[in-house]
Formats: C-alpha cells, sequence, structure tokens
C-alpha cells in the first residue's frame, strides 16, 4: 500500500513555496493533505494544486499534526517556530540559513550527503542555492584530488525572493528606488550579497558558501569566493577554478560529471555555445561547460556551472530530501524515475 503523507508548507506564497508546490504537482506524489501556510497578508489567498485550491493559512490556525513540514521563511521567522513546527511534525525541511552550521542539524545535498541523514534528527536544512549547484559538481570530481577552489557567483534577482523581484521591476520602469539590494541591480552589477564583515572582507553569501560546501563535502578545502548579484530573473551562474592536487585531463573531468543523471556537459569548441542561464530556467539541469585545463599548470581547471536557483538551488533540492527519506523508511512511494541514482 502506497504511503499518503501529511504535508505542511510555509512560506508558500513565495517564489521557492509556489516553485515547491509545482514540483509536488509534477510528482504526484502521495498525500493525505497539503496544508499551505503564510502570512496575515496572504490569509485566505488560495493557491491552484492538481485540480484543487488550497486556502493559506495562517501560522495560528496550526493545530494538525503532519509528517513533514517544509519551511521557505526567514532566517527570523524560522528561528520564531522551530519548536512549534517540531511539536507538529515528525520531520521539518528548513530552506533559511537559520541552523544550517549547527553541528547536530545535517546539511543535506541527497546525492552527495544523505548518509547524514538519520530519524534522530528531525530538522534538516536546505543549503544554500549557490552551493547546491557547486557542490553536485564538485562531489563528482572530488576523486581527483581537490585542494583550493576559486569560485565567483553571478546570481539572479529571484534569490533574493519575491520583494527583490518587485523592486527590480520597478527599476525597469524607472523608479531608482532601492532597499533590499545595497545599489540598483538594474542594468548594474553588485559584488555584495549581505553583508561585508569588516574584519576579513568577505560578505554573509561568501562565508555561506565556504562553510556550507565544506560541511557537505565533510573537508576543510580552501574556498575563495566572490558573490556578486546581476540583473537575471532566473538562474545562477558560477564561475569556477578548481586546483588538484596533481595533474588531470578534460576527458576526464567531462566524464566524471556525466555520471550525474542531472548535469549535462555542455562544451563544444566548434558550436561556440555555451550555458546560460536561459537554458536552465524551470529545468532541474545543471549545466557545465567552458571546461578547460590551463595550458601550463595542467594541475588548474576553470569551468563555468548554471543552475535554476529556485529549483535545483532551492525547491528541487528540498523535495529530493523528502523523496529520498521515503525511500530509506523502505516506502519508495513516489519515484517517478527509477533509473535516480543517488
Amino acid at each position: 500500500m502506497v504511503e499518503k503523507y501529511k504535508i505542511a508548507v510555509f512560506g508558500a506564497t513565495g517564489l521557492t513555496g509556489r516553485t515547491f508546490l509545482r514540483i509536488c504537482e509534477e510528482n504526484s506524489i502521495p498525500y493525505e493533505n497539503i496544508d499551505v501556510f503564510a502570512s496575515e497578508n496572504s490569509k485566505d489567498l488560495l493557491i491552484p494544486y492538481l485540480g484543487e485550491k488550497l486556502k493559506v493559512r495562517t501560522i495560528s490556525q496550526l493545530g494538525k499534526q503532519y509528517d513533514f513540514i517544509f519551511g521557505f521563511c526567514s532566517n527570523a521567522v524560522t528561528k520564531q517556530y522551530q519548536d512549534l513546527w517540531l511539536q507538529h511534525s515528525k520531520i521539518v525541511i528548513d530552506n533559511s540559513s537559520a541552523f544550517r552550521l549547527q553541528q547536530d542539524v545535517p546539511l543535506i545535498v541527497p546525492e552527495v550527503n544523505i548518509e547524514t541523514f538519520n530519524h534522530s534528527k528531525r530538522w534538516i536544512s536546505n543549503p544554500n542555492c549557490s552551493t547546491i549547484q557547486l557542490v553536485r559538481v564538485l562531489h563528482r570530481l572530488r576523486s581527483l584530488g581537490i585542494v583550493t577552489i576559486h569560485i565567483a557567483t553571478y546570481q539572479s534577482v529571484s534569490g533574493a525572493g519575491r520583494l527583490a523581484m518587485f523592486e527590480w521591476e520597478n527599476q525597469k520602469v524607472g523608479k531608482d528606488l532601492y532597499q533590499l539590494f545595497p545599489e540598483i541591480v538594474h542594468q548594474n552589477v553588485i559584488p555584495r550579497i549581505g553583508e561585508i564583515d569588516k574584519t576579513d572582507g568577505f560578505t554573509v553569501e561568501e562565508k555561506k558558501l565556504i562553510r556550507e560546501t565544506q560541511k557537505i563535502l565533510n573537508c576543510q578545502m580552501c574556498i575563495i569566493p566572490t558573490c556578486v548579484r546581476v540583473p537575471v530573473e532566473v538562474g545562477h551562474s558560477e564561475a569556477v577554478t578548481i586546483h588538484f592536487s596533481s595533474p588531470v585531463e578534460k576527458h576526464s573531468i567531462v566524464q566524471l560529471l556525466s555520471s550525474d543523471l542531472d548535469i549535462e556537459v555542455r562544451d563544444e569548441y566548434n558550436s561556440q555555445k555555451v550555458p546560460t542561464p536561459k537554458d536552465v530556467a524551470g529545468t532541474d539541469k545543471i549545466l557545465v561547460g567552458r571546461i578547460r585545463v590551463h595550458p601550463t599548470e595542467p594541475t588548474i581547471v576553470s569551468l563555468w556551472i548554471v543552475a535554476d536557483n529556485l529549483r535545483v538551488g532551492a525547491a528541487t533540492n528540498a523535495f529530493r530530501i523528502f523523496q529520498k527519506i521515503g525511500s530509506i523508511d523502505g516506502l519508495d512511494p513516489f519515484y517517478r524515475n527509477k533509473e535516480r541514482i543517488f
């Protein structure tokens, strides 16, 4: 008999919350009920779901017990309601950064480190959007001996949330006001995401990328990031240079990356085509291109990674954590792709 789940989604009206619900629809998950929650401003809003209308509730209406609670909320809201969510759910999957680096909280990318989950850990953190697509690639290459990583991210406006999108749209029609970004983002590039630490010069986003990558891969590899906001709607891009412990060849890189069903190498010099954010928007693909071994230092490889930040970088990863936990339980209730390899 197929297990039917009781699910609650908090932050359901935000960009990532709505994307998560679409992914649940695409996978036709078996559910007894799905309840959606948001702020008072969204109370009683109706969200279409598989021909139904899900009425948005507020936290004051939380009364049921759930198998899973998914949180797509700010750090402040998440911290405020952590205890309440744990009281009402067997497992919480949290997209905020509030508890990601806490030692007893699993920080999971299912294709990389699902073994860190066990049922004594009822709170699971979903990593940062730029971290997920990076570790998916690094995980496939770590057998070659990664020493140091230099990375520049080019992160879309949607990564900052729905209100950031509104701010950008207003800027595009001449309203040069900004509150969520440190500068005008329209027709601009901002090399700062989050506050800059006055002691070392790294931003909040850059420190997330360093610490989360090290925690997920369970290693202390040297990571040197610069995180940049760009005027793109959806899709994060990353220019990555990796220093390996010994010389490598391009065909080995391509072969290892191609072993991941979601990673698609697009690196045909003859066609001159390169992966862009438009190529990945609305998909679960991670595209890798511009792969090149340094001509005089064969231990150094540079490449370009793009992925949909709302899906690969957030909602899809949260869904696959949920999906994989079902598999660990022996339920295997809703795998669409039986060939998926974790």
